[in-house]
């Protein structure tokens, strides 16, 4: 057989096995509906505090295509005129049709969940994993191992093949990379050598962070303490953070922007990076700069001696990374927007001032404040004092959160 012709009869086979896809994705969807209501019950039972992030697929037409060919399936999976039977041997034959993909906090966390998750669908009627599917722990061909499993899920007369990976989040942030420049190359690339020595000196870094963050939590450090190191690592490489800097920007952000409460706002930002290595939908604020008073002008001279501009700087970029803030406002004023309508109530005060909050019209009520819609907020100490308050008094307020108070001058007035 001629190259031409070979090339058309290939080219032949795609086109008619797209048009099956096209007639398979109602199924698949529906069938990815009833995994996700399976997943959604195993977590609600005992499991959800190990997951941080969750994502499903329904694998596109191009990598379809693209996998039809590289795996041969163009030559070995039987074409036929009748449209249905075709589309059962799509919907059984491709194993990773439906894909999930839940991460959990720690790399050690990965093969215990997975196993548990297998036993938990297995018991389902409309499932099958099959016995070779039992053992999770798969090797990869670039050594590593993965967790993960295949199975089918029984839909009317259609039996559609679905798998899950179970990566933590360190592991899969460096999958990305590595499937995307190594496994998957769109080109030829002469570096793809070099390229995997350093993914695989990234996934030592990583791996050697996870491990330690496995240790702290074992130390009985707080979800939110490990949200926050998992934070700051990620967004160290995303934006200029000055290392020698990095503790203390974070810490600042926070306590200040964050607060103890948060973990849920966290946990979703820290979802949106590893998914889309970028925040995707930031949060909206609307911002007052208030009006210029004693407790203003003492904050203002006071941050000009303690925090240098390359720090102002770092953390309006690690502010704007997370938040969408209009343009026009400058870090100061943020800060002492946020430190006076959290911390330093006005006198006669009668209700609490949303200074960074939501648009009024804006449907999902997300508390960026760490408020309950129905609780009273909860002050530091240094909500007794009255305003405007003294210097000591402030500078005190200042070092509770994060402020480095000891760069004042001892003639400070």
């Amino acid at each position: 057989m001629n190259y031409k012709k070979e090339v058309s009869i290939i080219a032949q086979k795609k086109e008619n096995w797209s048009k099956i896809y096209d007639s398979s994705i109602d199924i698949a969807s529906n069938a990815k509906n009833i995994l996700s209501k399976y997943v959604d019950e195993f977590l609600s039972s005992n499991q959800s505090s190990k997951i941080i992030g969750i994502q499903n697929r329904i694998k596109s037409k191009d990598s379809f295509l693209e996998k039809l060919v590289r795996s041969n399936y163009i030559n070995t999976w039987e074409y036929c005129d009748n449209v249905d039977e075709n589309t059962k041997t799509l919907c059984s034959k491709l194993p990773d049709f439906i894909g999930f993909r839940l991460n959990t906090l720690f790399h050690s966390d990965e093969i215990e969940f997975a196993k548990i998750l297998i036993k938990f669908l297995s018991e389902k009627e409309n499932i099958n994993i099959p016995p070779d599917q039992q053992n999770p722990n798969k090797e990869q061909a670039n050594g590593h191992s993965i967790k993960k499993f295949q199975g089918h899920i029984s839909l009317k007369d259609f039996q559609i093949g679905f798998e899950f990976q179970i990566k933590s989040s360190i592991h899969n942030l460096w999958g990305e990379v590595e499937h995307k420049s190594i496994y998957k190359p769109s080109t030829f690339d002469f570096r793809i050598e070099e390229k995997k020595k350093s993914v695989e000196n990234i996934w030592n870094t990583l791996s050697s962070s996870d491990k330690q963050l496995s240790l702290l939590n074992k130390e009985k450090y707080s979800k939110s303490a490990l949200l926050q190191q998992l934070f700051s690592l990620y967004v160290s490489e995303l934006i200029e953070i000055t290392s020698i800097n990095s503790h203390y920007l974070f810490t600042l952000f926070f306590n200040i922007f964050i607060g103890k409460n948060e973990i849920n706002l966290l946990q979703k930002i820290l979802s949106d990076i590893f998914l889309n290595k970028k925040i995707s939908q930031k949060i909206k604020y609307e911002i007052t700069v208030p009006d210029k008073t004693t407790i203003t002008t003492q904050l203002e001279k006071i941050f000009e001696l303690i925090l240098y501009e390359k720090e102002l700087e770092q953390l309006n970029n690690l502010l704007r990374f997370c938040f969408e803030i209009p343009e026009q406002m400058s870090i100061s004023n943020i800060l002492i927007s946020k430190i006076i309508s959290e911390y330093i109530p006005m006198e006669d005060e009668e209700e609490d001032i949303d200074i960074l909050g939501f648009d009024e019209d804006e449907e999902e009520d997300v508390d960026i404040l760490g408020f309950d819609e129905d609780e009273e907020p909860t002050y530091t100490k240094f909500a007794q004092y009255e305003n405007p308050l003294s210097d000591k008094e402030l500078l005190e307020l200042l070092r509770e959160l994060g402020f480095k108070i000891e760069r004042m001058p001892e003639n400070y007035e």
